[in-house]
């Protein structure tokens, strides 16, 4: 029998060829070439002025890089099967590349998969996904935010408090790591109870009906982490409303006009603010640079920082909880 020493060789050299047709197809995109790019955000609905300062964020960049962009999504955050749709049909425009903000941590796992396989590259924004094909994910460390957030309530609350979690959708990362970031301050207690989490699914009537269970004889809780925008607004609204604002401990999460508003009324006490700007101007940035050939970080920490009364007027927190004018 012949011996077929050169199929090896072979498939050696074809692979060489293959890696440099992708590093080739990545550096036809001159710098002076416009890209297209579509965003897929979690919610389209203008109830949230988060994603409005992300969108903002998104197009400054769009400018500066030279790319056209189209930003879709569902109305809401906890439509995750809308989402998860809608971007089938983006990956079917065959795009240059994908900013994704996902819903659900697994669920989007498969059409991020999906687009790899199609050759368009997607860098996740705010909330990771469960796959290793994403080029790069543009965030806060919501462990490490859900950490601080915790570490305010408990300069709040006596040792010993009964803490609720009240959180936004079920799956998202964002949900899941400020979670874990709680929890991992509070479980060292040695007393006290951690409650939750409950999900106000962005829907003030929600909020209230966990308020009014929490603030019960029954529970009688001492104070609230509320892990994003939706949820501090409906938790705060709740208690202001209930008679107990300022009675129990609100530390919640963004900077919306209304948050920023409770929080110099003492309804909130604290606030985890991200830096949704940077976020949607680097998330673009960060993808236009790869699809033009360069290498770019794994992961990149947009950052936060805790805002309370006795902080907010200085004029870097001024900045960042106003990082443009309404």
């Amino acid at each position: 029998m012949t011996r077929r020493w050169w199929i090896p060789a072979i498939l050696a050299v074809a692979a060489v060829l293959a890696a440099v047709g992708l590093i080739g197809l990545r550096s036809t995109y001159s710098e002076d070439k416009p890209l297209e790019v579509y965003v897929v955000l979690k919610a389209t609905s203008y109830q949230m002025e988060f994603w409005q300062v992300v969108r903002q964020g998104l197009e400054v960049a769009a400018r500066e890089q030279m790319v056209k962009t189209h930003i879709v999504g569902p109305l809401r955050e906890q439509l995750v099967d809308d989402q998860i749709e809608i971007l089938e049909g983006v990956i079917s425009q065959r795009p240059d590349g994908i900013v994704l903000a996902a819903s659900d941590y697994n669920r989007l796992s498969a059409p991020v998969a999906e687009a790899a396989e199609a050759g368009i590259p997607v860098v996740a924004m705010d909330s990771d996904v469960d796959s290793d094909r994403v080029v790069s994910f543009v965030g806060t460390n919501n462990f490490e935010a859900g950490r601080q957030a915790a570490l305010e309530m408990m300069s709040l609350v006596a040792p010993d408090a009964t803490i609720a979690i009240v959180s936004h959708v079920p799956g998202a990362a964002t949900a899941l790591e400020r979670e874990g970031g709680v929890r991992d301050v509070l479980e060292q207690r040695a007393a006290g109870l951690t409650l939750g989490p409950d999900y106000a699914l962005n829907n003030p009537d929600r909020a209230r009906e966990i308020v009014e269970r929490l603030v019960s004889p029954d529970i009688d809780v001492d104070g609230i982490v509320a892990l994003n925008e939706g949820s501090t607004v409906g938790v705060s609204r709740a208690l202001e409303e209930l008679g107990l604002g300022g009675t129990v401990r609100v530390v919640g999460f963004d900077a919306s006009t209304e948050e920023v508003s409770l929080l110099e009324r003492g309804v909130i006490q604290a606030l985890v603010v991200q830096k949704p700007f940077n976020m949607g101007y680097l998330s673009m940035e960060t993808l236009a640079t790869y699809i033009r050939g360069a290498d770019v970080a794994d992961r990149i920490d947009t950052g936060s920082a805790v805002v309370r009364r006795s902080n907010m007027y200085d004029e870097d927190i001024q900045r960042l909880i106003f990082p443009l004018v309404r």
